[in-house]
């Protein structure tokens, strides 16, 4: 939200309510800042990946954040935030500090907080219809929207897949091919020691950020290694 702002651009908060009572933060913006005009404009939905947010895109320059250049293409646009993530950490009656509050994967993203979302979008601009783009994750939710929950088709004039992941046989990082076979032992040794989150946000992560992966230091490239580790190598994409 400060980031948008910070560019000039009008930004919007929403929080939309599942039908297993979690809590979802949506951020909108709803026009330009050079194509300013207001009114009813095609609305855009753009669903973030795996252990990501609304964030991603946002944090590129308006020149290349891909929600910045929707707006100025003139479209009204949505960004929403699957359960867990930073902005998305509320439940009616479940804290984040228990166990329940974790009990999910892409299924229940895709069958409880997509439809949510998408319900939310309509009611608020009164469109019909709308374009759907989203980023790994965001696809393999997509597919279980409309695959568990039919009636959903109908509302999309156009989904677009970026990274599109349906079966994860093919994945290429190296570091998520090496832990792969021993999934189903580390979650029951996460769940042993208490641990709910992967890469959780918190101090040490902030601390991290900020003394080893900014512009002027010299570790910096450990920091962008290890994420092309992770999700491929292309420097081209990456906001230094």
């Amino acid at each position: 939200f400060t980031l948008i702002k910070k560019y000039g651009y009008p930004c919007e908060i929403h929080r939309v309510y599942t039908e297993d009572k979690y809590v979802l933060e949506m951020h909108r913006i709803p026009y330009g800042k050079e194509n300013s005009i207001k009114g009813t404009r095609p609305v855009v939905f753009l669903q973030h990946g795996l252990l990501s947010s609304s964030a991603e895109f946002v944090l590129m320059r308006p020149d290349k954040g891909l929600a910045y250049l929707l707006a100025e293409a003139g479209y009204d646009v949505w960004m929403g935030n699957a359960r867990g993530n930073t902005y998305s950490r509320k439940h009616v009656s479940l804290k984040t500090t228990s166990s329940s509050f974790w009990k999910f994967s892409w299924h229940e993203i895709g069958y409880y907080d997509l439809p949510a979302m998408i319900d939310y979008v309509i009611k608020e601009t009164g469109v019909k219809k709308m374009q759907y783009i989203a980023f790994s994750q965001g696809t393999t939710a997509f597919w279980v929207m409309t695959s568990m929950r039919p009636e959903y088709n109908e509302k999309f004039t156009a989904m677009h897949a970026m990274a599109p992941i349906a079966y994860v046989g093919n994945i290429r990082s190296p570091v998520i091919r090496a832990v792969a076979p021993f999934t189903n032992s580390l979650e029951k040794i996460l769940k042993l020691i208490g641990a709910n989150e992967i890469l959780p946000n918190g101090n040490l992560n902030k601390l991290a950020g900020e003394k080893l992966c900014i512009e002027e230091a010299i570790t910096q490239s450990l920091c962008t290694n290890l994420l092309f580790l992770f999700c491929g190598f292309d420097v081209e994409q990456l906001n230094k």
